[in-house]
């Protein structure tokens, strides 16, 4: 799988294209939309290729969105942050890519002047920002896929089939030169050596993933991996700093992230703060953003198979358990503060927002639960009958039976037997469901 993050090496130099520095920005800018009004000034290699000519507007503006996307979540204030745009163009037989520049870590967090001056893929000129290599033909591409450029670029894209989010890409990029993950030196994040495999130890990275993050050994670290040493329930399957690979075996088995995005993560935000940034923790955050289910069952499957595990695939660090209308998913430990029921796409359910209330009504709050609680759920039980005729549905689509962990759905209406559904999954600690662990 091509992968965002590319670097030249001795036998695989990209074209340089000469340049002198030119404002895109004359002056300094602020995220001002954002939670930390973080500023910044932005700056691009001259000249622009003929080809990029007609998209600079797009890119820059793309990166200005990554800037005030990463400002909600991270403080620069106090640092103008010196960004730019360097172009390469790779030879022929290459797909294009992106590469991380200068050393934000270093400014913001040592204050230093930094950048990777002396590298091949320095630039000695910018604080952050972005490489950008160019196919062979000049195109704006991520290996053969081409690069979506939105109007309107930032978190809320949808990436048409077949193309890569340069959004996506951007943040990849702006977040390794922030110090994700392993630096040269190593001693920014506490870490020890696994079986040949470098994990993350750190304090936050810890409190999320209880066994450490493991990284990638053919760049020294650069991105972590699903790792086949990690237990099951914390095996990583996606994620914005995710390479793709697959430890011990050094195996790429799919998992094409053009499509959707993938974004910050709680994993990127505790690598943050453990490097010393001052960071919002957002608990709405995934453990790590997804890639496609399809793309993403792939990367299960291959995993399951190591293991010999013969059945529906569980996502993302134990995150979202795959339902199957053909078999019944048995989960030993569902923790509801951090689980979800993926309810699967090809089960013919009659679900509409307002059905929102039936399903609510379906999830009884069971013992121990608070006057709050219960309240909501008998207000949500005298809305079912009302709501039943407004939209059609002749009953509760889904039902959960606490005492025994069962989790019913039923396409069937009215009639006899649960139709398509059934009892899709056990969870056998009998957990108090809420909403927020079933997803449609």
């Amino acid at each position: 799988m091509q992968l965002p993050h590319t670097r030249p090496t001795e036998s695989n130099q990209c074209i340089r294209i000469y340049r002198t520095i030119q404002l895109a920005m004359t002056e300094v800018q602020t995220a001002t939309n954002s939670r930390f009004k973080n500023q910044y000034m932005l700056r691009y290699d001259s000249p622009v290729p003929e080809s990029q000519k007609s998209n600079l507007n797009s890119i820059l503006k793309t990166i200005d969105a990554a800037v005030a996307y990463l400002s909600d979540y991270v403080d620069w204030t106090g640092r103008v942050i010196d960004l730019g745009v360097v172009w390469r163009q790779n030879p022929k037989g290459q797909g294009g890519g992106a590469a991380s520049i200068g050393g934000m870590y270093f400014d913001i967090i040592k204050n230093q002047d930094y950048a990777y001056a002396g590298t091949p893929w320095g630039t000695g000129q910018y604080e952050g920002g972005i490489m950008i290599f160019l196919d062979i033909n000049g195109n704006l591409t991520l290996g053969s896929n081409k690069y979506y450029l939105s109007t309107e670029p930032g978190p809320q894209n949808t990436i048409p089939k077949g193309q890569a989010s340069f959004f996506q890409t951007v943040v990849h990029e702006m977040l390794h030169s922030m110090g994700l993950v392993f630096m040269e030196g190593g001693d920014e994040l506490l870490s020890e050596m696994r079986n040949g495999t470098r994990y993350i130890i750190s304090p936050t990275v810890l409190s999320v993933l209880p066994n450490g993050l493991p990284l990638s050994k053919h760049d020294g670290g650069s991105h972590y991996v699903t790792n086949l040493d990690s237990p099951r329930d914390e095996i990583v399957f996606g994620g914005n700093m995710w390479d793709g690979r697959i430890n011990p075996t050094d195996a790429t088995p799919g998992g094409d992230s053009s499509g959707g995005q993938m974004l910050l993560g709680k994993i990127e935000l505790a690598l943050l703060k453990d490097l010393g940034y001052k960071v919002y923790w957002d608990e709405t955050l995934p453990l790590y953003a997804r890639l496609p289910e399809a793309e993403e069952r792939k990367i299960v499957e291959f995993v399951d198979d190591y293991f010999g595990i013969e059945s529906d695939p569980i996502t993302g660090g134990g995150s979202q358990y795959l339902l199957s209308k053909d078999s019944v998913t048995r989960i030993s430990d569902f923790a509801v503060d951090n689980q979800e029921l993926h309810i699967p796409d090809d089960l013919s359910v009659k679900i509409t927002r307002s059905s929102l209330y039936a399903v609510a009504a379906a999830i009884n709050p069971g013992a121990g639960a608070t006057k709050k609680e219960l309240k909501a759920y008998k207000n949500a039980l005298k809305k079912v009958k009302t709501l039943e005729k407004k939209i059609g549905l002749t009953g509760d689509p889904f039902a959960y039976k606490q005492s025994t962990g069962e989790f019913f759905v039923d396409t069937n209406g009215k009639q006899k037997g649960f139709g398509e559904g059934g009892v899709l999954a056990v969870l056998e600690n009998q957990p108090l469901l809420g909403m927020g662990n079933i997803v449609f």
